[in-house]
């Protein structure tokens, strides 16, 4: 949304259904939504956890899924309070996808996944290489139990702009290093400074109480700013905290939608942030500058420097395979 923005192709403060015209829910609120009542989850659409679409894979399940939306009523007027919504995230694909006049999985494969390099990362089952593919896993009961494998599933079209990315640690930390260094990752930019900085405009808490920017939730790393998700599916969890003021991104996934990822996830982030602040304090030390400005803005990297990446697993032998039964990580 931010690279159609700087583009000129829409505005972000400008009623969704100059894009999406046949966008509309029960009630008359919903000419007030925007793009970023949506980025924001504040549109007062519903979650939609349960809804169910057609199992169709072509390019109109999208368009169809948001035609059906006529049918649902808003949870609170648009602007209101922070809702979550997966129905929110699929107008947003929607709208994507008729703006640049293309599907949404392939705008996304040229503008973002291709430029960044995450080869490993798709929309497409069947593009995803198979032998990377883990099966997820939950509790025979709903809190207790043993983990059992499910069924591998196939993520359906209207779903992907909300949860359907085929991905591992390695091609994610490549998105968050994007993210910790103005748009910019291996040569390529995704969106330029300038867009950037409008993002980071957004990553503080809102009037109405709000603690979402734009797609990202506002986190705390130690007293400085950061932003992440957390989010999941039937059998799969996943973790994302970037903090700029350090320099420092960690990525989380699980193949299993089990109380340890909790557990794990505070434990890789306490590493993280203490390995940051004890790396950062070295610098100071050697080069004798002061404290560093926990509000600074994302560093540039020389070109030649290459991020590294810490991985830790168990349950897999390959370093491109996305999670274990209780995941890998990554720290950048």
């Amino acid at each position: 949304m931010l690279q159609l923005a700087e583009r000129g192709l829409i505005n972000l403060d400008t009623p969704v259904t100059e894009y999406v015209p046949y966008f509309r829910t029960r009630g008359r609120l919903w000419a007030r939504i925007t793009p970023r009542h949506l980025l924001q989850h504040t549109s007062g659409l519903p979650h939609g956890r349960l809804l169910r679409m057609s199992d169709r894979g072509d390019k109109e399940a999208l368009e169809l899924a948001v035609h059906g939306l006529r049918f649902w009523g808003l949870r609170r007027a648009p602007g209101e309070a922070t809702s979550y919504s997966n129905l929110g995230f699929m107008v947003v694909g929607d709208l994507v996808a008729r703006v640049s006049e293309q599907p949404f999985e392939a705008y996304v494969g040229e503008d973002i996944l291709r430029p960044l390099g995450m080869t490993d990362s798709t929309y497409f089952p069947h593009q995803a290489n198979l032998d990377l593919l883990t099966t997820g896993h939950m509790r025979t009961g709903f809190l207790i139990g043993k983990p059992r494998e499910l069924k591998r599933r196939t993520c359906r079209c209207a779903h992907a702009p909300a949860g359907g990315l085929y991905s591992n640690v390695v091609d994610l930390a490549k998105w968050a290093s994007a993210h910790l260094h103005g748009g910019e990752f291996g040569g390529a930019r995704i969106f330029t400074s300038e867009a950037f900085s409008r993002l980071e405009e957004t990553l503080r808490a809102q009037p109405n109480g709000a603690s979402v920017g734009l797609g990202w939730f506002l986190r705390d790393g130690e007293g400085h700013p950061a932003f992440g998700y957390i989010g999941d599916t039937l059998g799969y969890k996943a973790h994302i905290l970037i903090v700029p003021a350090l320099d420092t991104a960690a990525v989380l996934l699980c193949n299993a939608l089990l109380e340890p990822s909790e557990p794990a996830w505070s434990a890789i982030k306490e590493a993280m942030l203490q390995r940051s602040a004890a790396r950062r304090g070295m610098h100071q030390e050697k080069t004798g500058q002061g404290p560093a400005n926990s509000r600074r803005g994302p560093q540039k990297r020389p070109s030649s420097q290459k991020p590294s990446y810490t991985k830790s697993s168990s349950g897999t032998d390959t370093e491109r395979q996305s999670v274990g039964l209780f995941g890998d990580c990554a720290l950048l």
